[in-house]
């Protein structure tokens, strides 16, 4: 062969190299690739799988599975930002139901006691952080900065109370006056262990509004029952002496039984109107503490009196009979001894008809 066919065989056979080296090298780059796919599939597979599970026991309420299985796939302990997080959240909860579930405070400045009201809020802070809403002292008017996530007052400024009035009279005394008349009329009509209330003043114009919260609380660590009324009532006053109240009246009875705990809860709606006498502040003030202890007294007999249609009616009315007292009337309920005899008329006469069948 001569030289320059040697030459040219030679540059062929490195040009066949180099096109073998590329193609080994594209082969090996796809099987690389295929295998990393089917990795890929795989872990994709497993980390569906593992967020299935977070879910099934987050839909479950399972909270321990699920930040386990957060941090399994974060690889991150997740617990502290939970717990971080639950907090905010919890404080918007209690912030937004503070008209039901009530937040009893002493004002830092006149140590009047006071329930946190939606209508006595002038500013609310709502951040990552903190949730913190600013409340007026319906006695003195100090503004108290309120932290719903750590549950606690945080600030409070001073400040002077204005000169308004309702219904012709200062705002501030028709609202004492009110709140000191409740006091008998509550211990009177109703019995019901630790009772704490608060009134409100709002002067509009051509109108006013009077804010009642009312919450009374008996518990038996003994028997391992405990309950609770909660009341709320709005009245609109105009100049014709008329006033519309609405409100909500929620009472609660918790017991433990063999079965396990037990709640009964019973929320009533009242929308009502009457006609307050023209007089000096103790007439009109007695009149609406009449109205308001009148209202709460009958909406209790009413929740006492759906307990017959319960089930576990004697669960209930033996409690509720320590913690409820009212004036004798013919609209009381049924005693217990009489429910216990409705109750073993009603078994006996199924007894009977399972024999028949």
């Amino acid at each position: 062969m001569s030289e320059e066919a040697e030459k040219i065989v030679a540059e062929a056979r490195k040009k066949a190299d180099s096109i073998l080296e590329v193609a080994k090298k594209e082969a090996e780059k796809i099987v690389l690739e295929t295998k990393t796919k089917e990795v890929s599939g795989e872990v994709r597979r497993e980390r569906e799988n593992a967020v299935r599970r977070i879910i099934r026991n987050l839909l479950i309420n399972n909270v321990d599975e699920v930040l386990k299985g957060l941090t399994s796939v974060t690889e991150v302990d997740v617990r502290p930002i939970f717990e971080e997080t639950e907090k905010i959240v919890n404080g918007h909860k209690n912030h937004d139901s503070i008209d039901k579930l009530p937040v009893l405070l002493n004002c830092p400045k006149c140590n009047t006691g006071f329930f946190l009201d939606s209508e006595i809020e002038e500013e609310l802070v709502e951040t990552e952080g903190p949730v913190v809403g600013s409340f007026a002292c319906p006695n003195c008017n100090a503004l108290s900065k309120y932290d719903f996530t750590e549950e606690k007052i945080v600030g409070s400024v001073g400040r002077d109370l204005p000169e308004n009035t309702c219904l012709g009279f200062k705002a501030g005394e028709l609202r004492k006056r009110i709140e000191e008349l409740l006091t008998p009329l509550y211990n009177e009509v109703i019995k019901f262990g630790e009772s704490k209330h608060s009134v409100i003043a709002i002067p509009l114009p051509d109108k006013c509004r009077i804010i009642l919260r009312h919450v009374a609380k008996k518990k038996s660590d003994e028997e391992k029952w405990e309950t609770e009324l909660n009341v709320r009532l709005k009245a609109e006053i105009n100049d014709a002496n008329v006033c519309s109240i609405k409100g909500e009246i929620s009472f609660q009875s918790k017991r433990d039984s063999k079965m396990g705990p037990i709640t009964f809860n019973s929320p009533l709606k009242l929308e009502t109107s009457h006609i307050l006498p023209k007089g000096d502040l103790d007439t009109v003030a007695g009149s609406l503490a009449n109205i308001f202890s009148e209202l709460s007294k009958e909406a209790t007999v009413h929740v006492l009196s759906l307990l017959e249609q319960a089930p576990l009616v004697l669960e209930w009315m033996r409690p509720l009979k320590r913690v409820m007292a009212f004036q004798p009337s013919e609209e009381f309920i049924p005693l217990v001894s009489e429910l216990e005899e409705k109750i073993k008329e009603r078994r006996e006469k199924k007894e009977k008809e399972q024999l028949r069948i």
